[in-house]
Order: C-alpha cells, then structure tokens, then sequence
C-alpha cells in the first residue's frame, strides 16, 4: 500500500482521486468509497500521512456538497484544483461570480 511506503517520507500528503473518469460513477459504491476512504485517512494518520481528496472536473468531488460530505465522514483533507474548478460545473455556482468564469 501506497501509505505505507510514504511512512518513510512522513510527514507527507498523499492526494487521491476519487471516481475519476475511468469508472462511471454509477458503478461505484457511495457506502464503499466512504467506509474506505475512513480507513484510508485513518491508516495515514497513524503513520503521519495526511490523506486529502482533490476535486474533479467531474464526479463526486466535483460536486462541491459531495466533496465536503466526504472529507466530513472520512476525516480526509482537500487538495483544491482551481483548474478543475473552473472547468467543471459543480464549483462554479458556489466559488464566485459567474462573470470570473
């Protein structure tokens, strides 16, 4: 696991992305991804990891409500992409006004 080998380089970040493109999100399992996002951070801390999400163009962390509800569960940090931001649709409407974009 990566975590384990990082433990080395501690303290680090360790950034995931979750649901990315490659496996519509309709496949994946809310309840899965929470329940081992939890286990993920909580393996990093022990080990002086910090875990984060970044946020997606797309998917669960591209939804801005979905990203925070999973950093709320899982403990987990945010690496924010502004770039991703930008070029998805679920930050615009909360990140500034539309003319920025």
């Amino acid at each position: 696991m990566y975590a384990d080998f990082l433990a080395e380089l501690a303290p680090v970040t360790f950034t995931l992305h979750i649901g990315a493109r490659r496996i519509p999100v309709e496949e994946l399992s809310w309840e899965h991804a929470l329940d081992h996002l939890k286990q993920l951070t909580e393996h990093g801390y022990s080990k002086n990891i910090t875990v984060c999400l970044e946020n997606l163009v797309g998917g669960w962390t591209g939804n801005p409500e979905k990203l925070m509800e999973m950093v709320t569960c899982s403990g987990a940090g945010i690496t924010f992409d502004i770039g991703h931001a930008r070029a998805g649709d679920g930050f615009k409407r909360v990140m500034a006004p539309p003319s920025i974009f």
